[in-house]
This record gives C-alpha cells, sequence and structure tokens, in this order.
C-alpha cells in the first residue's frame, strides 16, 4: 500500500491493515557517492585529519559537491573545512605564543637565581622565546590566518585586520 492519510478516527484501522502486509522490497543499493556522502561506504583517503577530533579524513564527491567525513562521523563540506582548518591553526597558533612566553617566564626566574654562564644561557633562552611569541602574534593580530576571499561568505563578521577598516 503506497502512503496514506486518513483522518484522525481512522488511523487505527489504515493502521492495522498496513501492519498486516508484507513488507516492501529492499530499495536499490544507493550509487557508492552517496553511501560515501552518508558515510556508509569509505570515500577515498584525504591527507588530511578532522579539525575536531584529529581523526583520518575521508573525501567523497558527487556532481561537483565535495565532502570530508571523519572516522567518528564529523563531515565537513570544502569551505566548512577551510574555515575550520584554519580556526584550528589559530587555536594552535595562540597556544604556541602562550607556551612560548610561559617558556620566557621560567627562562626568566631560571636566570634571576643562576650563577654565571647559566644565567647568561637562561638570559638568552628568554630573549629567544620572548621574541618568537612576538612573532607568532603579530601574525595573529596582523589578521593573516583566514580572509574572506579563502572561504567568501563563511568568514563575514571577522575583524579586519589592525590599522585597516572593515568594507
Amino acid at each position: 500500500m503506497p502512503d496514506a492519510t486518513s483522518k484522525g478516527r481512522e488511523i487505527a484501522p489504515v493502521i492495522a491493515k498496513l501492519v498486516l502486509e508484507p513488507a516492501a522490497e529492499r530499495p536499490v543499493r544507493l550509487p557508492l557517492e552517496l553511501r560515501e556522502i552518508e558515510g556508509d561506504e569509505p570515500g577515498a583517503s584525504a591527507d588530511l585529519v578532522c579539525p575536531l577530533c584529529q581523526g583520518k579524513l575521508t573525501e567523497s564527491r558527487i556532481n561537483g559537491y565535495q565532502s570530508f567525513r571523519c572516522h567518528v562521523g564529523h563531515v565537513f563540506s570544502l569551505e566548512a573545512m577551510a574555515v575550520e582548518q584554519a580556526e584550528e591553526t589559530e587555536r594552535a597558533l595562540w597556544a604556541a605564543a602562550r607556551a612560548l612566553e610561559e617558556s620566557a617566564t621560567l627562562a626568566r626566574r631560571l636566570a634571576a637565581s643562576s650563577p654565571g654562564e647559566m644565567r647568561q644561557r637562561f638570559e638568552e633562552k628568554e630573549e629567544a622565546q620572548t621574541h618568537n611569541a612576538e612573532l607568532i602574534r603579530r601574525i595573529l593580530l596582523g589578521g593573516g590566518v583566514l580572509s574572506e576571499a579563502d572561504a567568501p561568505g563563511l568568514a563575514t563578521g571577522a575583524a579586519a585586520p589592525a590599522g585597516e577598516e572593515k568594507a
């Protein structure tokens, strides 16, 4: 029986009739491309990792639409992947800047309590770590991580680079 509609009081007899009918034949197997997009079949290795869980990504393409899926089930379009990857890169750079600043602070404390040559080595380390942290901060604050041109329409509302106004 095809799909049915009925009034509220007529639903019970329709359901009773439907459950007594044999089940319909299984649908024809979906094309491989659709099974890949739905996650039923693995796609081709994407040589990328999931920006959310770091799992291996596979890539599927159907009618020009490209998608990436990880083993956990996270799914991204090509544009969403660009945005997620840029955000992951930015998080990693901020973490690196913080780690370098903490290392510089520790080196400064060690220099203050160390004699002679060790003091000089810790001071040099503090200077190098501070310099590297500043370089990373300049990259981040300069707006060089993701531009609207990288993912049109997805990066709207992003802050303009330092010294520039948004159009």
